[in-house]
């Protein structure tokens, strides 16, 4: 009976770490060949440019940003596997 919290906590921690791995995990991330540091300052612009109006919902400024970054030749580099 000394060791209930010991082992409870254990369990319960192999749960969480179990629900960490089996989070979706985007398929893509943003990519630009050879990209410069001014480069990341675009991405840097098209964040605020995506933010700057507070009446956005999450999926105009998903879209604000995404077609700022497409504008500027970023793309969608899709991961085949992990």
């Amino acid at each position: 009976m000394k060791n209930l919290p010991l082992a409870s906590s254990i369990i319960f921690f192999v749960l969480l770490s179990g629900c960490s791995f089996s989070m979706k995990q985007p398929a893509w991330y943003w990519n630009k060949d050879n990209a410069t540091y001014q480069d990341y300052q675009i991405v840097k612009q098209c964040r605020i440019t995506a933010f700057s109006s507070p009446n956005n919902t999450q999926e105009q400024i998903t879209d604000n940003y995404n077609s700022c970054l497409m504008k500027n030749g970023w793309y969608k580099e899709y991961i085949t596997s992990f």
